[in-house]
């Protein structure tokens, strides 16, 4: 039997979201149709409970250097580490060095390429993470780098940026969800511009700007204000971000257009979306594939590799081309994602019946560009046998 361990970093639990469908499959393609034993070291708190995955450590840690030491004092023997994330590739690079056991970095999205503009080369704490990077990924302990593709810079981080070897380099689209039920209504049965926006709530998924909108959409143009119901639907990742969006929805008075809803189930989320004219994702990715599965098109923003990813679906409408990063923005790329997003919020006010027919062609371009659940799990499943029977 092969034996791997997980340096997990997916928060397992038994919600029906994307994240834990994709892992929970891959896992289970492992354990009972690879025969492979997995043991899982908790960098974040996961509370699945299944038979095929042992957990290590009873309290998640996420310093890599404390799971290095946690887990050379275990006595157990690899034939692979799957590190998830770059906290994740430090502890496996250094349980490589100690005992020469082989890693697949298994990064999701990343930030990191934000941070590499010219002046930040200088930073000490900015270098140090590039030199680790470079290092990690180049190391013969490193046997592959697997990303989804997520919608950020990983192909610009890994092949432009540090150099990375193409044949070390594997990225694996996103996946969809099969099998949905429309229930779409219709546009013309309801007045109100029905908006929402999914994910988890927090600063980096930008929430704030589309708040700012809609409060100059009440001043300017307070027609159109009246007819906005915008739902935003997450877990809170962040809560004093959202203690700051229900401040400024009751200070400008949205509370009647605006509401913040809390752990929905995912059949909940697509009753939502068949409620929906228009769905926004400035920077969450699965949302995006989501909203357009149940015919709702999108606005987003350059974030990274968004463009490209979706440059021929007329569903999802890219704002901001230039700006390609999703942190560390300007008071001038603020403004300028604001005013493109205001802009593009009135104009489709006056275009539902049209937005009801482009969701359905960015359906289409979901179900024929992305993998199923069991289509992309098998996938990575194949990545990461490939390693293993090269060993």
């Amino acid at each position: 039997m092969i034996k791997l361990l997980i340096l997990g970093n997916t928060g397992l639990d038994e919600k029906n979201n994307s994240t834990n469908l994709r892992m929970r499959k891959i896992f289970e393609i492992l354990h009972y149709q690879k025969e492979c034993f997995l043991n899982y070291y908790k960098l974040r708190d996961a509370k699945l409970n299944v038979p095929h995955i042992n957990y290590l450590n009873k309290d998640a840690n996420s310093n890599p250097i404390k799971a290095f030491l946690f887990l050379i004092k275990v006595n157990s023997k690899y034939d692979l580490l799957i590190a998830e994330t770059f906290n994740a590739s430090i502890a496996a690079y250094l349980y490589y060095l100690f005992r020469r056991t082989p890693f697949i970095w298994r990064q999701f999205g990343t930030t990191f390429n934000d941070d590499l503009n010219f002046k930040n080369y200088f930073n000490p704490k900015i270098l140090l993470k590039l030199l680790l990077h470079k290092l990690i990924a180049s190391s013969n302990g490193c046997k592959a780098i697997v990303c989804t593709e997520d919608g950020c810079a990983n192909s610009t981080l890994f092949l432009d940026k540090l150099k990375i070897l193409k044949n070390k380099f594997y990225i694996v689209k996103n996946q969809r969800t099969e099998n949905i039920n429309l229930k779409k209504t219709n546009c013309k049965e309801r007045q109100t511009f029905n908006i929402v926006q999914i994910g988890r709530i927090n600063s980096w998924k930008k929430i704030h700007l589309v708040i700012d909108v809609i409060i100059d959409i009440k001043k300017e143009r307070p027609d159109i204000f009246e007819l906005i119901q915008f739902d935003i639907i997450g877990i809170i990742d962040d809560k004093d971000y959202e203690m700051n969006l229900v401040n400024n929805i009751n200070l400008y008075g949205l509370e009647n257009h605006v509401f913040i809803e809390q752990n929905l189930q995912y059949s909940e989320i697509e009753e939502k979306l068949h409620n929906s004219d228009l769905s926004i994702s400035l920077t969450a990715y699965n949302p995006i594939i989501e909203s357009l599965q149940n015919e709702v098109p999108v606005i987003t923003y350059e974030y990274g590799e968004v463009n490209s990813i979706f440059k021929d679906c007329p569903a999802v409408f890219v704002l901001a081309k230039n700006i390609k990063k999703s942190t560390n923005l300007s008071n001038t790329e603020e403004n300028q994602i604001k005013k493109e997003l205001k802009d593009k919020l009135i104009e489709s006010f006056y275009k539902r019946e049209k937005l009801h027919n482009i969701g359905i062609e960015g359906r289409k371009f979901v179900e024929k560009e992305f993998p199923t659940i069991e289509e992309h799990s098998k996938e990575i499943v194949e990545i990461y046998m490939k390693v293993i029977n090269a060993l």
